[in-house]
């Protein structure tokens, strides 16, 4: 019960920080007026997160961990196994999902968090780089810290534009881009 108190709470928490933040701009928004706004008290807030930015620390913090179990469930498999996957696009779907069941939370992030493109960037150029590693280990460090970069920067505008503009680009446009980006790079390095 104490569980979904405190995530009921978060979730004020968050839904009030995001109403406030789209309206008036992080500036211009206070701990008290997200307080307010959620029907809890400063005291309450601070329990749950030490200022403001916290909350999109928190947010990114919950889908990359999503993002990461997916990958780590592609990693478990033999290389040849892993090596079809990818270039189906199996683990870029799985991205989308997460993508699309944190819709809400991804746009905000896009439109309102200064660092996020440059730590999503950076994010999946991490998990790129283990990834590519564990096709062909044998890789230069260097080539395959070039490739990752190069596959996540491609990656979060397909993921802004898949989240921006559904109808325009949809997971089936967003799955044969980057079918076609990875198999251009990974075969590149097998």
């Amino acid at each position: 019960m104490y569980r979904n108190k405190r995530d009921k709470t978060r979730k004020q928490i968050i839904n009030a920080f995001m109403e406030l933040v789209s309206k008036y701009g992080l500036k211009e928004v206070t701990v008290k007026q997200v307080a307010e706004l959620a029907g809890i008290s400063r005291g309450t807030f601070y329990q749950h997160y030490y200022d403001k930015y916290a909350i999109f620390d928190d947010q990114k913090k919950k889908i990359f961990q999503e993002i990461v179990a997916q990958q780590n469930v592609f990693l478990a498999k033999k290389e040849s196994a892993l090596r079809v996957d990818l270039l189906e696009g199996k683990f870029v779907s799985k991205i989308l999902d997460i993508v699309k069941d944190n819709q809400n939370t991804v746009e905000f992030l896009f439109n309102h968090d200064d660092g996020f493109r440059a730590q999503a960037s950076d994010f999946f150029e991490r998990i790129n780089q283990k990834t590519l590693t564990k096709i062909n280990p044998l890789v230069t460090t260097k080539r395959i810290e070039i490739i990752a970069a190069v596959i996540a920067t491609v990656l979060i505008k397909f993921i802004e534009l898949y989240n921006l503009y559904p109808d325009k680009y949809d997971k089936a446009f967003i799955l044969k881009e980057s079918r076609e980006l990875i198999r251009v790079n990974v075969l590149s390095i097998l």
